[in-house]
């Protein structure tokens, strides 16, 4: 078991050292016993960090948030006046297509 943990670069917790037992010995154990094995030895697995990606896709920028210049007077006194849209970008596939909505 322990060769197994160390061939795993020490990444393996008792449910994956189970499987390779069984893969690589054909021996059938509880995991109840691999964790118990486990705590006996003082092993642990490492953990890793997921990585993640907080930026955004390349050639996309900002606007940001404009001045508000109607400020909810939608009234208007003369014809064609005031005029407001709202276009929101829809990001698919690897993150960097984009369609207008």
């Amino acid at each position: 078991m322990l060769n197994v943990y160390n061939n795993s670069k020490k990444v393996y917790g008792y449910r994956r050292i189970r499987v390779a037992l069984f893969r690589e010995f054909n021996l059938v154990v509880n995991h109840k016993k691999v964790l118990g094995l486990m705590r006996k030895l003082g092993i642990k697995s490492v953990i890793r960090k997921r990585k993640f990606k907080y930026s955004k896709p390349k050639g996309i920028e900002s606007g940001g948030i404009k001045r508000n210049i109607i400020n909810r007077d939608f009234n208007a006194s003369k014809h064609t006046e005031k005029w407001a849209t709202d276009i929101t970008y829809l990001f698919y596939g690897d993150g960097r297509k984009k369609a207008y909505l």
